[in-house]
């Protein structure tokens, strides 16, 4: 659906073309989180 605001875009079509910006220009998505080191268990007990 194409909003043109030359023909009195409807409350619906307003929500549509201000409140849903495409994703990746209004919010870019957040970094990874980073892995926690994992600690290798090489014969030894974890206590």
């Amino acid at each position: 659906m194409i909003t043109t605001l030359a023909f009195a875009p409807t409350e619906e079509d307003l929500e549509e073309y201000f409140f849903a910006p495409p994703v990746l220009t209004f919010a870019p998505p957040p970094p990874p989180d980073p892995v926690p080191p994992q600690t290798p268990v090489a014969g030894t007990p974890e206590r």
